[in-house]
């Protein structure tokens, strides 16, 4: 069974109103909406988790171990939702959103963004003058 997760984002990108933006309405309204998105991603990305940790049957015809899946504890998940930074240091948390950009089919944008991050780990050599 494949199992797929959507991400939705809602952006408004309308013109701008003359009393949109000020005023403590406006900030409630946007940090009522911040929390929506975040709980309907940790919803997704949970369930994404529970079916996904359960593999389909081999595809060779062999006799194989089955394979056991840990999945990640609900702290590290929590920490996911805070910072993107650490979706990606986690293996699981990098899987789980390498499976959702294949399903939106932007895989190569993950493998892209990764390769700049090893680009500005690397020290670059000092150029000889020749």
């Amino acid at each position: 069974m494949q199992s797929a997760m959507f991400l939705t984002v809602h952006h408004d990108c309308g013109p701008m109103d003359k009393s949109a933006g000020t005023g403590p309405k406006s900030e409630e309204k946007r940090e009522k909406m911040k929390r929506t998105l975040l709980k309907d991603w940790k919803t997704r990305l949970s369930y994404f988790l529970q079916n996904s940790s359960s593999p389909g049957k081999p595809k060779t015809g062999k006799k194989s171990k089955p394979q056991t899946f840990i999945k990640p504890s609900p702290e590290e998940a929590q920490l996911w939702a805070e910072a993107f930074d650490e979706l990606l240091a986690s293996k699981y948390g990098l899987a789980a959103f390498r499976a959702f950009l294949k399903s939106e089919f932007c895989e190569e944008n993950i493998e892209f963004w990764l390769a700049c991050e090893d680009f500005k780990k690397t020290k670059s050599q000092p150029r000889s003058t020749a």
